[in-house]
């Protein structure tokens, strides 16, 4: 017996007024997350990534006309987001980072700017499935509301870092691909200006960090198979390959000519050599990672894969998809004139593929860098907003499931109440997740951006050591950074030796290479007096002989107590160019 809603027109056909209003609704929905999200990332304001220094030395140094490099003279790669560094340096060019700490202010607000627009952009995907049209506004919001409630994704906006920058024009790429599958079913837009604009932002994201470069491929060959399989012409992709090809075929021969490598120093130091370590190393980053960041919303990424079948729209369920939606919201077609709803959700599941083969094409790469040791899962950036458009998707899945039949009118009510209370407590659950994610105090209690700890020792060490001298260390960002000495970096991000070195990411070393280079100074950290600690390059010094016999542990005055305090221990070379006392002219 059929359900006696569904006989119901008032309760198929929504009043015109509340048509009108869904936009609306929506867009307030919107900023409402956006304004969230700034709460939320202005509250993790203060912490900030030891790794970020180092693109800002790189910065400074281009742009006081040292050239693009981390130690005057030396020519290697230890940065990871050139199109990054390049922002960052004409920023000090312009002179607006003449204020205490400028480049970390400048690098965190546009990471939150990037955020911020991130959202606008994923919300912009969602109104490509026509499916939103009428479903809950909260099910029709859902990617925007995983993305602003992500605690990795909002951590990483004021990381000091380019994750938020790159995952913006990952986003926009993917997005104007979508749009591209999507191209041929509503006749708006040519696939060949469509997918130009896509290489054009994978190209930025690209010159941004190294492995986008297998998203475009992933990009351009699901592209390229979907269009052979709808029997159309290929060469509409020429343009947008072109695009891409070219300037970053020209970018990776200016790094050969000035670096003298082909890849970045970071991609030696960090995903080779670890051999069978690295690879487990980076499948258990990836399930922890997979588990952390989307938690039960892994099942709705996944649930499309699950759920082939569709079962049919009644005649009246067509009519309010197709007529009722589509020339009130979109003012387009109705059946019967070239256009359909079961294209355009075709189309749509076109582009869930195509995000869902983004996702393993960038899982294939974490998996292979052996993971990463920073926190919060940076590695996945990239492909969260990718992963809540796949989520989203899921959820309209099962909506439209529980919609085809006559009989589910109560099933459906039920399930939008379900779908809007989980909802609703997996946003205040992530939104408590945020909160706690801070290990630094809250940027609403105080403004501290700073590791203050790396600060103060960096600080006295620019004080009390010649700047002609050379410090080897592991900490090569903020340390280096404020102290402006010339540095052996013992981690091998900014050593091209060390960086091909065999071993897993920061396990590689060798001491006597230290030791020949007769380094003035030994910085270690968390040294207690004790023969291991847990950075593996400060084991072997300290087993070594000629940390004994070449090497005195320094102790200015004041200086001892101070890395005492917080576990920093200075070591100099007996015969290295003597300091001077505090206060005393600088030579």
């Amino acid at each position: 017996m059929k359900c006696a809603l569904m006989n119901d027109s008032s309760f198929i056909l929504p009043p015109s007024s509340l048509l009108h209003e869904a936009p609306r609704r929506r867009a307030a929905l919107l900023a409402l997350l956006m304004f969230l999200f700034a709460l939320m990332a202005l509250h993790l304001v203060n912490a900030s990534t030891d790794d970020a220094f180092i693109t800002f030395r790189y910065a400074e140094n281009q742009a006081t006309g040292e050239g693009l490099v981390f130690n005057t003279g030396e020519r290697v790669e230890g940065y990871s987001n050139f199109l990054f560094a390049q922002i960052l340096s004409l920023l000090v060019l312009s002179g607006l980072t003449g204020f205490p700490h400028g480049l970390l202010v400048w690098s965190k607000a546009v990471g939150l700017l990037s955020g911020l627009l991130c959202v606008i952009v994923v919300y912009k995907a969602t109104r490509l499935n026509r499916k939103n049209s009428s479903s809950p506004i909260l099910l029709a919001c859902l990617a925007p509301i995983l993305l602003c409630t992500s605690p990795q994704f909002v951590a990483w906006t004021v990381g000091g870092l380019e994750t938020s920058f790159c995952a913006l024009l990952v986003a926009t790429g993917q997005y104007l691909n979508m749009r591209v599958l999507l191209s041929r079913e509503n006749g708006k837009a040519t696939p060949a200006a469509l997918f130009g604009l896509s290489a054009f932002f994978f190209l930025l994201a690209s010159l941004t960090r190294p492995e986008i470069p297998i998203l475009f491929a992933a990009a351009f060959l699901t592209t390229l198979i979907y269009l052979i399989r709808r029997r159309h012409k290929v060469r509409a992709l020429l343009p947008g390959a072109a695009t891409y090809s070219v300037p970053f075929a020209g970018f990776i021969v200016w790094r050969y000519i000035y670096y003298g490598d082909i890849f970045p120093n970071t991609f030696y130091a960090k995903t080779t050599g670890g051999g069978q370590a690295q690879f487990w190393g980076g499948l258990e980053y990836f399930g922890f990672g997979v588990s952390t960041i989307l938690g039960p919303f892994l099942l709705l990424c996944l649930l499309p894969l699950f759920m082939h079948a569709r079962g049919r729209k009644s005649k009246v369920q067509s009519e309010v998809l197709s007529v009722g939606i589509d020339s009130r919201l979109r003012k387009g077609p109705v059946p019967g004139q070239g256009q359909t709803t079961q294209s355009s959700s075709s189309g749509f599941r076109e582009g869930y593929w195509f995000l869902l083969w983004q996702t393993v094409a960038m899982s294939a790469f974490i998996i292979y860098s052996g993971g990463d040791w920073m926190g919060s899962y940076r590695l996945f950036m990239p492909i969260v907003p990718a992963l809540a458009l796949m989520a989203q998707h899921g959820a309209l899945t099962l909506w439209e499931r529980f919609g085809v039949s006559e009989r589910c009118g109560i099933l459906r009510q039920r399930l939008s109440a379900a779908m809007i209370i989980t909802i609703v407590s997996l946003f205040a659950y992530h939104t408590a997740d945020v909160m706690l994610v801070a290990k630094k105090p809250s940027g609403f209690a105080v403004r501290d951006v700073l590791n203050r700890e790396y600060y103060r020792v960096a600080k006295m060490m620019r004080e009390r050591i010649r700047p002609d001298a050379t410090v080897a260390l592991g900490e090569a960002g903020l340390i280096p950074y404020y102290s402006r000495l010339s540095v052996i970096d013992m981690r091998g991000l900014t050593d091209r030796y060390i960086a091909r070195l065999k071993g897993k990411a920061h396990a590689k070393f060798e001491p006597m290479y230290i030791f020949r280079r007769k380094p003035d100074y030994l910085l270690l950290l968390d040294v207690t007096g004790q023969t291991w600690t847990e950075h593996n390059y400060q084991n072997m010094l300290l087993d070594h002989e000629v940390l004994n016999d070449d090497y005195t542990l320094y102790e200015g005055k004041g200086m001892f107590d101070l890395f005492r305090k917080y576990r920093f221990f200075l070591y100099s070379r007996q015969d290295a160019p003597s300091s001077w006392a505090p206060g005393q002219p600088q030579p």
